[in-house]
This record gives C-alpha cells, structure tokens and sequence, in this order.
C-alpha cells in the first residue's frame, strides 16, 4: 500500500462527544463488533455501497449509537481498515515468534494457517485488507495509513528475506527486494482473491497451494533427458 500520511486517524483521535467511554468493557466490546461488522459490510458490497445504517444493523445497534463511537464512515473504514492491519500483521508475527526455531518458510506457512483460521473467525477481514488500497484510490474522501502502518508488511516481508538470507535458505544470486515484493504480491493477491461469503476451504485450497509452491512441493520436475 503507498506510504502517503493520513490526514486522519479515527483510531488514534480520542473522540469523546456524545458520551463515549472507549475505555469501559461495553464501550470496547461495541467498538470492536462495529469494526468488524464494518469489515464485513465493506468487504461484501463495497464502500460507496455500504452506508452507516447498514453497518449499524450488522453489529445489531442503532445508527444513532454508531455515531457516538465514529462521526462518519470515511472514520470508520480508516479505523477498520488500521484494527484489520494491525491484526493480520499481528498473525504472521505471531506465528514467527512461535515458530522462531524452524525455517523462514515453516515460518511463514505457519502464519498462512493462522490466517485461514482468521478469515473464519471474522468473516471479510481477508478480502477487507486486500480490497483496500483499491477503495482508497477510487473514494476521495478516504485516506491512506499513516507511513510507518502502511509499511509494515513490505517490511515484515523484507525482514523474513533478509533472516533466510543469513541463514542460507535463499537461493544463491536471489535479489533480496525482488524476493520480498514477490512474497508481499502473492500474499496480497490471495487476500484479494477470497470472497466475504465464499467457500473457507476453497479459499484454505489455495493458501496451502501457495504454501506448497513455498516448499518446492507444487511442481514436478521433468526427468534430465540425455
């Protein structure tokens, strides 16, 4: 995604009108399932095609209530859009952390699994994070993540590079920014690939292709003619 400044950050600004207690359980509890019933919603039908009262069905309140925790929907797809980076990032950070002994690829096959767990979970949060940049682009009144947020995944990508490079996992000659773009495209290309409402196991299908592709397992090599 490109590295431009947002002008706003809805999850960052503390917004206190209306009465909203963002720190008490129920407060936090709501806020979480308008995010994601916002991910859901802007997943399956699109920004422009989804309105507050839509949104505020889906998490089961009313659209006056929506508006004491966000004060437009330009607010609430940024403040989504951050909560469903921070946690897919988290996922794949998580599986390294856990799998920190094996190689850069069980590493990363391993987040792909917790990935496929999560698009269950939380349904449209897969093709949410994918179909972003795209909405931004195309609804001016959106904005772009902060710089630092927006490059998490090119780095996160950059570093496993990097750390199969020290550890001899790379293929020799391999260029290193080459590699990781190549990781970052695939990966993002399965997320724009899932459909909100799809069939899961089609869509686990396809990572763990993508996870046999990692391990040299997808193709077969012809027999050395003589």
């Amino acid at each position: 995604m490109p590295r431009k400044p947002a002008s706003h950050d809805a999850s960052a600004t503390p917004v206190r009108r209306r009465g909203r207690p963002q720190g008490s359980g129920v407060a936090a509890a709501t806020r979480e399932r308008i995010l994601r019933a916002a991910v859901y919603r802007f997943a399956q039908s699109g920004y422009a095609q989804t309105s507050n009262q839509d949104i505020a069905r889906a998490a089961g309140i009313t659209s006056g209530s929506l508006y004491h925790y966000f004060d437009s929907k330009a607010a609430l797809f940024h403040a989504a859009l951050r909560h469903t980076t921070v946690s897919l990032l988290e996922t794949y950070r998580g599986a390294c952390r856990d799998a920190a002994g094996q190689s850069v690829v069980d590493q990363l096959c391993l987040g792909l699994e917790r990935v496929i767990a999560l698009a269950r979970d939380w349904p449209g949060i897969v093709r949410f994070g994918g179909n972003a940049a795209a909405e931004i682009r195309h609804n001016r009144e959106l904005d772009w993540l902060d710089s630092e947020l927006a490059a998490a995944f090119p780095d996160f990508f950059r570093d496993l590079v990097r750390q199969a490079a020290r550890h001899g996992e790379l293929a020799s000659a391999t260029d290193l920014e080459g590699a990781a773009g190549l990781l970052l495209a695939l990966t993002m290309g399965l997320s724009i690939s899932h459909d909100t409402d799809g069939d899961e196991e089609a869509f686990a299908a396809r990572v763990r292709a993508y996870e046999r592709l990692l391990r040299g397992e997808l193709f077969q090599g012809k027999h050395l003619r003589k």
